[in-house]
């Protein structure tokens, strides 16, 4: 937990040093809405008849559900779809790794929001 406590606090720094007009801060509220997005819609998941496999009690297959869909969330900011063309960028060592960075980001994002909106406060007890 440490460590995803790390990542976000890293995120937040580069968020207010971000320079104006650079889309770093564009990019941060587009990560976190999808991340929200994501979360509402496992929720959703979980309690829906069409995914009887995903529930409240299956923990791990919903952690690695959500680390599939971070993962989704992270290849759409280095993807671009434009009138029938799909244009993936960055195939690098450096391109690869800031798609791991992304990823990660997705699910500390996705988790930080499931803790605090869904579990209610945070230390994940629900209580």
């Amino acid at each position: 937990m440490m460590f995803l406590a790390f990542v976000y606090i890293h995120s937040l720094l580069a968020f207010f040093q971000a320079a104006p007009g650079s889309g770093s801060i564009e990019k941060m509220s587009t990560q976190l809405t999808v991340s929200a997005v994501v979360v509402a819609a496992m929720q959703w998941f979980k309690n829906s008849k069409y995914f009887p496999w995903l529930t409240t009690e299956t923990a791990k297959l919903n952690r690695a559900v959500a680390v599939i869909l971070a993962g989704a969330a992270a290849v759409g900011v280095h993807t671009q779809f434009s009138g029938g063309t799909l244009t993936i960028t960055g195939l690098s060592v450096m391109g690869i790794l800031g798609l791991a960075w992304e990823w990660l980001k997705s699910f500390v994002y996705q988790q930080l929001i499931f803790q605090t909106a869904v579990k209610g406060n945070g230390n994940g007890t629900g209580k």
